[in-house]
């Protein structure tokens, strides 16, 4: 009689088992996608299927039809939720029975990846069975979701010499932007919308979204190509008799420059021959590659405001044109902010020197702080609240040093907004006055040796000051 007792348990278990089997099957119905996020969020559900989502490591999420959750909640017949790695395979976690017959999961991703509830019933088998009525809730209890990841990447320059830099900037931004090299999340190199960088062979750099502690569930990509620098032209001697002037002939490369030192600093001209003076001595003239690759080193790159010091290495040695745009100032009470200055020159560089770039930063709006690199404080009124403006940063580029003694040119900020009345815009080589009004008198803009000038510095406000940030 015991034997019989234990066998009949034996065959009960074994039921339970084989009906246990039975509800994990899935159905192939794609049923859309779902963004979870930290509101209650709710799907009207009338056939069996699945519905993907986008999940991010560490975040928790919350699928249920039991109302005691997620208020709107609502279920017919014996409810079953499985997540899957794929739509019908890889369970990682289901729930049967949780309120009454409804189900509840709370689930939390392993990794950042896409993922698939299944939207089943309990011994549901392989059927796809529509005309339920059920509306399932769903959210995350701790992301917020629904982050895109950036669009692309521009570069300055996509092909660039070795010990050249370049900066990249992200399009399609949100939140904080995080760099990669190696992998999308591999070693991080830096943040924000644009960094620049100083590739020592081609690289792939990497960049994602960050939102609210939440990344993107992907990132985008550049690779920047280093071109092999180019085998050395050559230039046979020329014998003279006696005092004589010689043409010289350089072969082997491109955009040849020629020099009376081996330094590269001593330009003599360009092209592939050189004519020399009136000779009365043996002379050593010297010949090189101007612009590696027919015109790699020809390019421009561009820097961008980042509230530090920023440094361009020369690829060759050359003349470089640069351009400079002073930070705007800030809007005030009833006007804009005025623009900066512009300032351009030529300078002369060797290969592989290096010099410093300033960018001049926008004043802030209203009292706001003061544009990186010698902007000055706008005036505040706490009573009335009409605050100005604050002066934008000069641009400079500095060689040999970061002194202030080290500039060779300079675009200055452009001064805030006061309450009525036209700003003054910053100087390349001046700038100009703000505009009176019945309340007050105008600053001046920045020039390439000041600083610009508050009318009074009474309420906060202060002179520009130049270069300093």
């Amino acid at each position: 009689m015991l034997r019989n007792t234990i066998s009949l348990l034996t065959l009960i278990v074994s039921l339970l088992a084989f009906n246990k089997a039975q509800a994990q099957c899935c159905c192939a119905t794609n049923l859309g996608t779902i963004t979870p996020n930290l509101a209650w969020q709710y799907y009207s559900q009338s056939c069996h299927g699945y519905l993907s989502f986008q999940a991010t490591a560490g975040c928790t999420y919350q699928f249920t039809y039991c109302s005691a959750y997620a208020p709107s909640a609502s279920y017919t017949g014996d409810t079953y939720l499985t997540i899957n790695t794929a739509p019908m395979a890889g369970a990682l976690i289901a729930n049967d029975d949780y309120c009454g017959l409804g189900s509840y999961i709370s689930w939390t991703a392993p990794a950042t990846a896409t993922y698939y509830l299944q939207l089943g019933s309990w011994a549901q088998g392989a059927t796809c069975a529509c005309g339920l009525s059920r509306v399932l809730g769903y959210r995350s209890t701790n992301c917020a979701g629904g982050v895109t990841p950036p669009t692309g990447i521009t570069a300055s320059s996509n092909t660039i010499c070795p010990g050249q830099s370049v900066t990249l900037t992200a399009t399609g931004t949100v939140g904080t932007q995080y760099w990669y090299t190696g992998s999308c999340g591999g070693a991080q190199i830096g943040t924000g919308p644009s960094i620049t960088v100083t590739p020592a062979a081609t690289t792939t750099y990497y960049v994602n979204n960050n939102s609210g502690g939440v990344f993107s569930p992907s990132c985008a990509s550049i690779t920047i190509t280093i071109a092999p620098a180019p085998a050395p032209p050559t230039a046979p001697g020329v014998t003279l008799c006696g005092p004589g002037s010689a043409t010289l002939l350089a072969s082997g490369g491109n955009n040849y420059i020629w020099y009376s030192n081996a330094n590269g600093t001593g330009q003599l001209a360009t092209g592939a021959s050189y004519t020399t003076p009136l000779l009365q001595t043996t002379t050593t003239y010297y010949v090189g590659i101007g612009s590696p690759g027919g015109g790699i080193s020809s390019g421009t790159q561009t820097f961008n405001y980042t509230g530090g010091v920023q440094t361009f290495t020369a690829p060759a040695t050359g003349n470089y044109t640069i351009t400079l745009n002073g930070g705007r100032g800030g809007n005030g009470l009833n006007t804009q902010g005025g623009f900066g200055g512009q300032a351009t020159g030529s300078l002369a560089l060797t290969a592989g020197q290096t010099i410093n770039v300033y960018i001049g930063g926008q004043g802030g709006n209203a009292g706001g702080p003061v544009g990186w690199n010698g902007g000055g404080q706008g005036g505040l009124d706490i009573g009335a609240g009409q605050h100005a403006g604050s002066g934008g940063g000069a641009s400079d580029v500095r060689v040999g040093g970061t002194a202030l003694a080290n500039r060779v040119i300079v675009a200055g900020g452009g001064a805030g907004g006061g309450r009525d009345g036209t700003t003054g815009v910053g100087g390349g080589t001046s700038g100009t006055t703000s505009t009176n009004n019945l309340s007050g008198y105008g600053g001046t803009g920045g020039t390439q040796v000041a600083g610009g000038v508050a009318w009074t510095l009474t309420r906060g406000a202060t002179n520009g000051t130049l270069g300093i940030g």
